[in-house]
């Protein structure tokens, strides 16, 4: 509540004026909007750095996999994700004699370490 107090000869006025009446409470409701959705936006990011079982009760953070022991180019370690999933670990770029680039990839499916050695398009390289 806003209150009103005037003053003058021989009289005295007080009036009391709604806080909804003033023109600034619009921009408070647009205040509280934008807080809820920087909240919203805030809690969405920090839930997609970890990784939820089935009943949403437990969670660890999300690794960031896979590793890569010296540069391997973004479209080629997109390649092998899309093709090894979340059994891919690592991956190492080789030389080869012949100048082809050969990369060994590294899989742990159900605890197994498997290496394979792969061309840039994840088919097997001997």
């Amino acid at each position: 509540m806003v209150y009103l107090f005037a003053a003058g000869m021989g009289f005295t006025t007080i009036s009391l004026i709604p806080s909804h009446a003033n023109a600034n409470s619009g921009r408070h409701e647009m205040k509280k909007e934008a807080r809820a959705e920087r909240k919203a936006e805030k809690k969405e990011r920090k839930a997609s750095h970890y990784v939820y079982m089935n009943d949403n009760s437990y969670w660890y953070p999300r690794a960031a996999l896979p590793v890569t022991e010296a540069y391997v180019p973004q479209d080629v370690i997109s390649t092998f994700e899309n093709k090894y999933g979340s059994a891919l670990y690592d991956i190492t770029p080789l030389k080869s004699m012949n100048g082809m680039d050969r990369y060994n990839v590294r899989l742990i499916n159900n605890g197994v370490v498997e290496a394979i050695t792969v061309d840039n398009t994840g088919a097997p390289a001997m």
